[in-house]
């Protein structure tokens, strides 16, 4: 047998040991404990858990115990080990419940030590997520207004003209009743002295 006929030989078998290829983006939607992973991308769910937690990067990638240089890559688009996204999907439900309306709030909070010297930002290093949201009460929770939806009118009046009408739009001076315009000209002065 060739030795290209036996590699292929041994891809077949290891492929038959390990059953069926799984790619990535399913590998990435299935969490430790089988369940999927609802919710948005890496990227955009690092970037609110920024936004709802006031934290620095620093402190976020010890949250994962990660570099900063990671996190970047994964608000970048990047791909999340299972675990990770899975821990994320997590840190953002929890931020969620014990939002508390500003970023500098939740932050406060999250750093914040207690009587019995617990830290948030610690328990959920350790990922203890119903410790801190039993640490952290969330009756005096602030839920974020939503702003009103316009009406089709008020919203029709606000769109901006299309670009086919601005493009007819008239190119003139606004002042016209100044008369000529003269060009600045510099001028030396001279000093005493």
């Amino acid at each position: 047998m060739s030795r290209c006929a036996s590699e292929n030989a041994r891809k077949v078998r290891r492929s038959a040991c390990q059953g069926p290829p799984v790619s990535r983006a399913s590998r990435a939607a299935v969490t430790t404990s089988g369940k999927p992973v609802a919710g948005i991308q890496s990227g955009a769910a690092i970037a609110e858990l920024r936004r709802l937690s006031g934290l620095t990067w620093d402190q976020l990638a010890r949250l994962f115990s990660v570099s900063r240089r990671a996190l970047h890559f994964w608000a970048s688009g990047k791909p999340m080990m299972p675990t990770n996204e899975e821990h994320l999907q997590r840190l953002l439900s929890v931020l969620r419940k014990i939002d508390r309306g500003s970023a500098s709030a939740n932050r406060r909070e999250l750093l914040a030590a207690r009587e019995d010297s617990a830290i948030a930002l610690d328990l959920l290093q350790e990922r203890q997520y119903d410790a801190v949201v039993s640490l952290i009460s969330t009756t005096t929770a602030v839920t974020r207004i939503s702003t009103p939806k316009l009406a089709p009118q008020a919203l029709a009046l606000r769109t901006p003209p299309p670009p086919e009408k601005l493009i007819d739009a008239l190119q003139d001076r606004i002042h016209q009743d100044l008369g000529t315009v003269r060009i600045a000209k510099s001028v030396r002065v001279k000093r005493d002295g």
